[in-house]
């Protein structure tokens, strides 16, 4: 185990720019952990200026330190969130926010192309992926220290991790990357390792779960390990029992969590609002389809055209949510609403196509790829699905280390496009 770690030294070889840049980057993922040291940029926003701008500066050391390798990207690697970006900006200039969308416009995409296009410059070698995995294994090992000590002295898995738990939920799947990573090409004590720390990963979530409301994250481990089984196993008897092992772990957990520890208010809350702004969001999609209303823009006024579909769910009541949240409560319905339908093609697809270069690399893994792509399919997975009822692209943290894992999923893409001109 040791002697992998002390393989995984991208600073060997490198050259002073790469090596600043590595510097920058982990530095960047070591705050978005910890978030420390942290500066209030602007007062009364509410938004994390501060982290954005730490993951911009180790953008920046990209561009002006690693100047030659920005010609190994694809050319849609460079303009599409290019795009992106540019329909946010437009989409914050008419919005009838412009402050405020044009600043959460910015952390949204600031962390977005810093990491993605830090992690494409930096993890096309084997050396700097491995590198990478114990870096996250450490930053997890952060992580579950500070879950446990919130939930032991405030009952609250994010007190000492993230400002809402979901960030903190994120987080953990993201970064069980790494404990994936280490099961497949590890040694024997790594892969003992990385079966323990996605056991604590998963206690954790439980503890959120339990302690914060959370049973959507409780399920989500349980439908990335039978999308797994299905991938890795082909073996329709042996998933069958397995999936039918989980299935009915998941929802002994799940009844006990709803029995023991759910505030039914604010679980009828929570559902009640995530389900009527499904709707809700066609609609503020349909009024400004293009451009959208803008990030974290006021929805109130686009309410009185607008009728409730949810059960027992008052006017009034939906009305104060829209006006205290300001978002869909999930990711995908926020951009639709608040950047529009253009928008929401071009990232979705964007996903989309990453996670199918994933299934297609996991089903025919190539032998020189490190790590297995199922260490990659998983997380991202994990956290689509998790953002289908948060907005954790909102937060740096979440949005850092998603792009991040994009990007190194992309560096897949190259060995499978290398794989195929071979055969």
């Amino acid at each position: 185990m040791w002697k992998n770690l002390g393989e995984a030294n991208p600073f060997r070889q490198a050259d002073t720019g790469s090596k600043i840049v590595w510097g920058a980057f982990v530095i960047t993922c070591l705050h978005m952990t910890v978030h420390q040291p942290y500066v209030i940029v602007v007062p009364n926003v509410g938004a994390n200026i501060f982290s954005s701008l730490v993951a911009t500066a180790a953008l920046v050391a990209a561009l002006v330190c690693m100047r030659r390798q920005w010609k190994h990207l694809a050319s849609y690697e460079i303009w599409m969130p290019l795009v992106l970006a540019a329909i946010a900006a437009a989409s914050s200039y008419y919005s009838d926010t412009r402050f405020i969308s044009s600043i959460r416009a910015f952390v949204i995409f600031s962390t977005m192309l810093a990491g993605y296009w830090t992690s494409r410059l930096l993890m096309n070698t084997e050396e700097g992926r491995r590198f990478f995995t114990w870096l996250c294994l450490g930053l997890l090992l952060v992580t579950l220290i500070q879950v446990l000590a919130g939930v032991i002295l405030t009952r609250k898995i994010h007190t000492y991790a993230d400002p809402h738990w979901h960030q903190t939920a994120a987080r953990l799947l993201l970064l069980a990357f790494a404990p994936l990573a280490l099961l497949r090409y590890g040694s024997r004590r790594s892969i003992q390792m990385g079966l323990l720390f996605l056991v604590l990963t998963y206690l954790g979530l439980c503890m959120g779960g339990y302690f914060n409301w959370m049973a959507s994250v409780v399920v989500i481990p349980v439908i990335l390990c039978i999308m797994a089984l299905v991938l890795l196993t082909r073996n329709i008897r042996t998933i069958s029992v397995l999936a039918a092992v989980l299935v009915v772990g998941s929802t002994a957990v799940g009844y006990y969590i709803l029995r023991h520890a759910w505030d039914p208010e604010k679980k009828f809350g929570s559902v009640a609002f995530r389900a009527e702004n499904i709707v809700f969001s066609v609609h503020l999609a349909m009024t400004r389809p293009l451009l959208g209303i803008g990030l974290w823009a006021p929805r109130e006024k686009y309410i009185e055209d607008h009728e409730i579909r949810f059960p027992d769910l008052s006017r009034d009541l939906f009305t104060k949510w829209v006006r205290d949240l300001r978002t869909s409560e999930n990711m995908f319905l926020t951009f639709l609403a608040d950047l529009g339908i253009p928008f929401v093609i071009l990232y979705f697809g964007a996903l989309m196509l990453i996670v199918w270069r994933l299934i297609r690399l996991t089903l025919h893994p190539p032998d020189s790829l490190y790590p297995h792509p199922i260490a990659l399919l998983l997380p991202i997975s994990g956290e689509m699905l998790h953002l289908m009822v948060s907005d954790g692209l909102f937060q740096p943290q979440v949005s850092w280390f998603f792009h991040v894992l994009l990007g190194m999923a992309m560096c897949g893409s190259d060995h499978e496009s290398s794989e195929s001109r071979g055969s």
